[in-house]
């Protein structure tokens, strides 16, 4: 975590990001609606009909004279501290069961081996909605519903964040951060080399040849590190070449991932990384960690990064004294096909309870503690993570960067006007998601074409949207 102190937003920054997160754009009123594509209604637990084998039971939860501890696994980084401080120190001050966190590399895999030995942790996050959905089909998970009426969690979040986290009319997950993907550039860089800031995706790829003839790599990124973040490539390229109207009708089942608008998506992604546009090279690109991409990027290595929102908790670290160099960085969306500034809606960790938990009102409490505006707000403050999607007051939230204010400003608006995509971490299903970011690394090496990669997941996806097996769609507004 950096050690930059960031200025106190203005008053307008702190309204421009209000009409998002706390109590505007995307409140029940204004969101987009939700269309299941399981049968599955907002989650109440009168409305629960019986469970079946893979939808466990809301059990009956013990007296209050639970006992302790409860355990959380947090992401091991630069942010644990910050958040154990924030999350759990807060917690254990008001309550007679204690948390007690611990730091693990991966929280996806180790959970996944604890969980099948009939271990793990009382609480957990999971990378998102699809792969909450994983753990929920598995039966793993403990059924939510009672807390909703319990913690008054209808009033907390967003009602189209909340339904994200549905399986079989159940709830078993909450939904944290808020993100979208965006473009973090060297704004030192560009500033210096007078290059101009693309709007369009032509703009892009024309941008990508000119650093690339000046010996600047156009675009930091890597595929070595973390094999699911071949993702945002899908993502990006997709939503803003085919559109987000497309997305969403192949997320609904209207249209196979194989429609023309896709292929060619996936072909410009790919000329993008046969170019040497990513990294520098394929090989290098495939090879690279977090660190080196994003040191080539405030080094001035590299141009660009498309990257999420979380990249604001690291991005101090690659910019300035702390990194020994004078850079300085600013945002902008990734642009479309046509022009029209379009931000993909995504939600990042999704919040679950082990069904094996001992003390469940315990785990409910903890997580009611954690996406209370005055937590979600010092966490977002403090520790440069993203806010969740819940009510909060503007006041509440101080020391934020206006960058990423704007960002989500922006995202607030393209919201309310309809200009959003869809991110495959929230709005895919769990067998679709784990084919796309990793089949997609055989158009990167030749072994198949765009249409053959879209092929395949088409037949996946229409497997799982068969089985109900995808999570619920925002509705286009």
């Amino acid at each position: 975590m950096s050690t930059k102190k960031l200025s106190k937003m203005s008053r307008r920054e702190m309204l421009k990001l209000s009409s998002l997160v706390f109590g505007g754009a995307l409140l029940a009123g204004c969101a987009p609606t939700v269309t299941p594509t399981q049968a599955a209604p907002a989650p109440t637990q009168a409305a629960a009909p019986a469970a079946t084998p893979t939808t466990p039971a809301a059990t009956a939860l013990p007296p209050p004279e639970e006992t302790g501890p409860i355990t959380v696994w947090l992401t091991t980084g630069d942010t644990y501290d910050c958040l154990v401080k924030s999350e759990c120190d807060s917690f254990n001050a008001k309550s007679k069961v204690k948390v007690e966190p611990a730091s693990k590399a991966d929280v996806n895999e180790s959970v996944r081996a604890a969980l099948a030995a009939g271990a793990g942790p009382d609480i957990f996050p999971t990378n998102g909605a699809s792969y909450t959905l994983e753990f929920a089909i598995a039966g793993q998970l403990l059924n939510l519903d009672p807390f909703i009426e319990m913690f008054n969690w209808k009033s907390v979040f967003q009602s189209w964040a909340l339904n994200t986290g549905v399986y079989n009319t159940h709830l078993f997950g909450l939904p944290a951060e808020l993100e979208t993907i965006v473009i973090w550039y060297n704004k030192t860089l560009f500033d210096q080399k007078q290059w101009p800031l693309p709007t369009k995706m032509d703009d892009l790829l024309a941008l990508c040849k000119t650093i690339n003839d000046a010996g600047v790599i156009p675009f930091a990124g890597q595929a070595g590190e973390c094999k699911p973040c071949n993702e945002w490539y899908f993502i990006e390229y997709c939503n803003k070449i085919a559109g987000p109207d497309k997305f969403y009708q192949a997320l609904t089942g209207k249209i196979p991932w194989t429609d023309d608008g896709f292929v060619e998506g996936i072909t410009t992604l790919n000329t993008v990384v046969q170019n040497g546009w990513l990294e520098g090279s394929p090989a290098k690109f495939l090879s690279a960690t977090f660190d080196e991409f994003r040191s080539n990027l405030g080094a001035g290595k590299a141009a660009m990064n498309m990257e999420g929102t979380w990249f604001y908790s690291n991005v101090f670290d690659y910019f300035g004294a702390k990194a020994n160099n004078t850079n300085d960085w600013d945002i902008i969306p990734f642009p479309s096909k046509t022009g029209a500034e379009i931000y993909d809606l995504g939600l990042g960790s999704s919040w679950v309870v082990n069904k094996a938990a001992k003390a469940p009102n315990a785990c409910g409490a903890w997580l009611t503690n954690k996406f209370s505006p005055a937590v979600a707000s010092a966490s977002f403050a403090s520790c440069k993570q993203e806010p969740p999607p819940i009510q909060i007051k503007a006041e509440d939230i101080q020391g934020v960067d206006p960058r990423i204010s704007k960002v989500y400003g922006n995202l607030s608006k393209a919201t309310t006007e309809g200009r959003y995509g869809y991110t495959n971490w929230t709005f895919f299903p769990p067998k679709s998601l784990v084919y796309a970011y990793t089949e997609i690394e055989k158009v990167w090496v030749g072994q198949e074409t765009p249409k053959e990669y879209l092929a395949g997941l088409d037949k996946v996806f229409q497997e799982e949207l068969k089985a109900g097996k995808v999570p619920p769609i925002p509705t286009r507004g």
